[in-house]
């Protein structure tokens, strides 16, 4: 059994946000226990290989880029193998490939001008028409129709956002939208007028990493995202890092939790510890909280997540793309991204050949979920030929499936309601806190958003004791609006 003392931490997940806190905590003296379910730590930003004819090809469970604001971390830890790129995103309607966020002048030189007229016109009249209404409607749909127009909303956004969380437009809500306006920017006006003034700007000129900048700057490991989380991994005591395991039951006494009963290969074991931080889906971890609670299975039965089914594909060339990822906006492709590893570094394929990773979501019992592998990539590798990314099915060589349970949030209208309630019973737990993406419920943390919460939490155990500070979802890199 082990015993608590006064720096006692257990952290019950080990993703990226769950390795990052006990990386950080290990480094301050803390005695870290980390509870993970599978064999490696890092979760989806954790890199993986693949041998197809003797060849070794390198995925990542999605593209996870890394920015500024962590760097000289970044560096610490991975020395030479972090590599540094400049690049752009891309998104695929109406048959074209346009940079994203959207630029003006793409929407003329490679749309049919006249159908980009009138996305302009639709915007400058249902845009303005909402503005003067002051129409305080949280729909998604009206959301976005006031920054960029009707007409682009449901040709540009409406059909990647109903792919994302399988619902129609009337159905999510607003603050999906909210989210990302650091992304795609607060309006189309304002994209252009930033566009305009970084390029009379007498200084740098872009902002980096803006909606406005052409390019974006960021960093990658030389052999995937995963060695970032390798490297924090073996700072930890490896006798502490309880992989394999599967939690059983959560022991909660007086508003604190007491220990936690997990079994590894049949075994039971008792884990204490003075502090409890959760990276557990938050649904998941309400059930070990009120296991006999009538009211509960209501509230997390409407707190749900959408899977992804990771379609990965070994081609023979070199490359495949000119850019990092495509959104696709098309209604009829099953993927909402394609994104090719070694986009980010030549090091992720053997040499003239390459791969592509497809994100299809679905959610338990639907038609997706229910298709064969070979269906799906079928499939999706006929879109690629219609998007002219591939030119027949010979250049395929290889294909496989990687399953993704709990990828993303579904953020259906007024569910922050309900994800509040979960929320308030963690809160009410005096040593208890519930962190990242699942334990957050939120659907955009990036991996610097990752790295702040982290930061976060180390900072309340070493005395910053605000826990709403830690556990609300305010950030620099996005934020909920009330």
């Amino acid at each position: 059994m082990e015993t608590a003392n006064n720096n006692s931490i257990v952290i019950l997940g080990g993703g990226f946000a769950g390795l990052r806190i006990a990386y950080l905590l290990n480094n301050l003296g803390y005695r870290v226990s980390i509870i993970e379910k599978h064999g490696k730590l890092g979760g989806m930003v954790q890199t993986f290989e693949y041998e197809y004819e003797g060849e070794r090809f390198f995925f990542d469970f999605g593209p996870h880029l890394f920015f500024e604001d962590y760097v000289k971390e970044y560096r610490k830890l991975l020395g030479t193998d972090l590599l540094s790129l400049s690049s752009r995103f891309c998104m695929y309607t109406n048959n074209a490939t346009l940079s994203y966020p959207i630029r003006l002048l793409e929407m003329f030189t490679k749309m049919n001008p006249i159908t980009s007229i009138l996305y302009v016109i639709d915007y400058l009249m249902n845009g303005a028409k909402l503005i003067l209404s002051n129409d305080k409607n949280d729909s998604l749909k009206t959301f976005m129709t006031r920054r960029f127009g009707k007409k682009l909303y449901d040709d540009f956004y409406s059909p990647y956002i109903e792919k994302c969380t399988g619902l129609s437009s009337d159905q999510i809500s607003v603050l999906w939208g909210k989210e990302r306006e650091h992304v795609s920017g607060k309006s189309l006006v304002g994209n252009i007028i930033n566009k305009i003034r970084a390029l009379l700007s007498s200084g740098t000129g872009e902002q980096t990493n803006s909606p406005s900048a052409n390019s974006i700057t960021a960093w990658y490991p030389r052999r995937g995202a995963g060695l970032l989380c390798d490297a924090m991994t073996a700072t930890l005591n490896p006798e502490l890092s309880y992989l394999n395991s599967n939690i059983e039951c959560i022991n909660v006494k007086d508003q604190s939790v007491q220990d936690i009963i997990i079994s590894i290969n049949g075994i039971t074991k008792k884990i204490s510890g003075d502090y409890y931080i959760s990276t557990l889906p938050l649904p998941e971890l309400i059930n070990f909280l009120l296991p006999d609670a009538v009211n509960k299975s209501d509230e997390c039965q409407k707190i749900q997540y959408r899977s992804v089914r990771l379609v990965n594909i070994i081609l023979y060339q070199e490359r495949v793309l000119d850019c990092l990822e495509i959104f696709s906006m098309d209604k009829q492709h099953l993927f909402k991204r394609i994104y090719e590893p070694k986009a980010m570094s030549s090091f992720m394929a053997p040499s003239g050949k390459t791969s592509l990773c497809l994100e299809v979501c679905c959610t338990k019992g639907d038609e997706i979920e229910k298709m064969s592998k070979t269906e799906l990539v079928a499939r999706c590798v006929e879109d690629l030929i219609r998007m002219d990314i591939l030119k027949s099915t010979d250049v395929v060589k290889d294909a496989f499936i990687v399953e993704m349970p709990h990828a993303y949030p579904i953020y259906s209208k007024s569910f922050e309601v309900e994800r509040q309630k979960l929320l308030e019973v963690v809160s009410g737990l005096d040593n208890l806190i519930t962190c990242g993406r699942q334990g957050l419920f939120r659907y955009h943390a990036m991996t610097n958003e990752i790295m702040e919460m982290a930061d976060r939490v180390a900072s309340f155990l070493e005395g910053n004791r605000d826990k709403r500070s830690v556990e609300d979802n305010n950030s620099k890199w996005g934020a909920f609006f009330n």
